[in-house]
């Protein structure tokens, strides 16, 4: 409101939703690629969907997947699709084009097939007489993203239940195994290596479905360990790869980092990390 009034030049954390309205009352919205990226984390030790514990079920989700259609409906293209975790750091090109790099809906549904979960006259999956159901937690603006998940994946069969709920209630249902699916933002920029074994090491606060990958936490040790750039480099995509086979989590979209300058606003430049300055010398008002 204070931006669309008129009463600031330049404001920060912009809500996508509201980005056409923005423009519309003739101010900028601009919004730099973050270093974050918002994934979908799946618990594959789930009593309410023991289907997350098949690697197959979690590669056909992944596949299923349009992430280009979720940036333009649930960010108003404001993010970026992002086909592996890493993907956002741009120090790691090479993650860009790694992972689930298309939508592919038939490779989707074969997964799906092969792991025994067919398709009714509705459409809807089951197994052994039990629905394909997922409950997934958002929070904030994660939630449009949410609501575009829960029609895509209907369309392989998938019953996505989606709650928009409060910080405090989903770590507590993290904290005590009650979760089948939750949507995280992860910062990817900095120390790589500590931020990979944060997400699919052992011990990681970001494994929240306690994968244990074999050979993952000696491949972070060399990436942390590497004085040579390349063997750090190849170390680090080697565990980004793991991951999108693994995948403990569902890679979807970049973090939206909009703001929203006033016509005045001269030689504004966007930041990769959402708590950066953005603030330079060379940024005039007129």
């Amino acid at each position: 409101e204070i931006a669309l009034s008129g009463q600031a030049d330049l404001v920060e954390s912009f809500p996508s939703g509201r980005a056409e309205e923005a423009r519309g009352a003739g101010l900028q919205v601009v919004s730099q690629p973050s270093a974050t990226t918002v994934a979908v984390y799946l618990n594959p030790s789930s009593k309410q969907s023991p289907a997350l514990a098949d690697q197959d079920v979690r590669q056909a989700l992944a596949w299923g997947t349009d992430r280009a259609k979720v940036v333009e409906l649930a960010t108003k293209g404001l993010a970026t699709p992002l086909p592996s975790w890493l993907a956002s750091n741009p120090a790691y090109p090479k993650a860009a084009t790694a992972g689930f790099t298309s939508f592919d809906l038939d490779r989707a549904e074969r997964l799906l097939d092969g792991a025994g979960w067919t398709a009714g006259s509705d459409g809807m999956r089951s197994k052994d007489g039990k629905p394909l159901a997922i409950r997934l937690l958002t929070f904030g603006a994660e939630a449009a993203t949410g609501e575009v998940l829960q029609a895509q994946w209907r369309a392989l069969g998938v019953d996505l239940k989606v709650r928009n709920a409060e910080a405090s209630l989903v770590t507590q249902s993290l904290k005590n195994g009650d979760w089948d699916a939750v949507t995280q933002a992860w910062t990817t920029l900095g120390n790589v290596p500590a931020f990979l074994d944060n997400q699919i090491g052992p011990e990681g606060a970001g494994n929240h479905g306690r994968y244990q990958v074999k050979g993952v936490a000696e491949t972070i040790r060399q990436a942390t360990v590497a004085k040579d750039p390349a063997a750090r480099e190849a170390a680090v995509l080697k565990v980004n790869q793991a991951m999108t086979e693994t995948v403990p989590s569902i890679p979807v979209h970049s973090r939206v980092a909009a703001v929203a300058l006033a016509k005045g606003v001269k030689g504004f430049v966007g930041h990769p990390l959402q708590y950066e300055t953005i603030i330079r010398g060379d940024l005039t008002v007129s």
